[in-house]
């Protein structure tokens, strides 16, 4: 089975959210930042995790899952790029995705997130995790499990300009992976989907109709971004100290989006 049917080549322009580019703009620019990424380098910090990986997850091969691999291959050439990285399956009972690496990224699937999800909607989350390899994701989250053990050994100053750098990316990153997803869908009820799968029942979410400009969810995020005073700064007070970004905005940005030019635009140069 082909995924990527219309044969579309998407580079990091096309769906690279600005407030994502601005986050990893923001790490990226911190003193020390580059030092750090040297000092992980010349250290063999990544082989040491990558020897984790090895010792404690199961690597999946093409002969185990050839669907995932299938998958893989079709995403590498929708985002034009000549690697495919190493899967890895690691049991938990949480529904979670992780991207991973610098010079080798990696992806990690939790053996419930295999267990539950569908072939489709498992293509939108390689697509996602692809678009996270090309805005150089995987290097973040890296670096971001390194700092939990080298904390000490960082100035003061340094280490809070990264946390603050690193929580505001990893609340905007969302919308890059919404926006890949969209693309490569063309279904804004399918990008959707993936924004609150895991969220809510299966059943529930095939009601929510969430492509109709009536929909329930629309309208509770209308209200979410509505509130005012009291309810408003605590809600942006709140923003400030957490890693996830609001499941409303995920979705009042990318249906903003949608409805916009510029993703027909995009899309229209995706397709060469």
């Amino acid at each position: 089975m082909k995924y990527n049917t219309k044969n579309k080549k998407l580079n990091i322009n096309d769906f690279q959210h600005p407030f994502d580019k601005r986050a990893v703009d923001a790490v990226t620019k911190v003193p020390g930042f580059e030092k750090l990424i040297e000092f992980i380098s010349s250290n063999s910090i990544e082989k040491a995790y990558s020897l984790i990986n090895d010792s404690s997850k199961m690597k999946v091969t093409k002969e185990m899952s050839s669907k995932i691999f299938e998958m893989m291959s079709e995403a590498a050439e929708m985002f034009d790029v000549n690697y495919i990285p190493e899967v890895f399956i690691e049991r938990d009972y949480n529904m979670k995705v992780t991207l991973n690496g610098i010079k080798k990224p990696h992806i990690i699937f939790s053996s419930s997130f295999l267990e539950q999800i569908s072939d489709e909607m498992l293509w939108n989350v390689i697509v996602s995790e692809y678009s996270g390899i090309e805005a150089k994701h995987g290097t973040i989250k890296f670096l971001d499990e390194v700092l939990k053990f080298v904390k000490g050994a960082i100035p003061f100053g340094v280490d809070v300009a990264l946390d603050v750098a690193i929580n505001d990316w990893y609340r905007n990153r969302a919308y890059t992976y919404d926006r890949a997803i969209l693309l490569s869908s063309e279904s804004f009820e399918m990008a959707a989907k993936h924004i609150l799968f895991g969220e809510v029942s299966k059943d529930v979410l095939e009601t929510l109709q969430l492509d109709k400009p009536d929909n329930t969810y629309l309208e509770q995020s209308r209200e979410f971004f509505g509130r005012t005073g009291a309810e408003g700064l605590y809600q942006k007070f709140n923003t400030v100290f957490s890693r996830n970004q609001w499941l409303a905005s995920r979705y009042m940005e990318l249906y903003n989006w949608y409805n916009s030019g510029e993703y027909h635009d995009v899309l229209e140069g995706s397709v060469r």
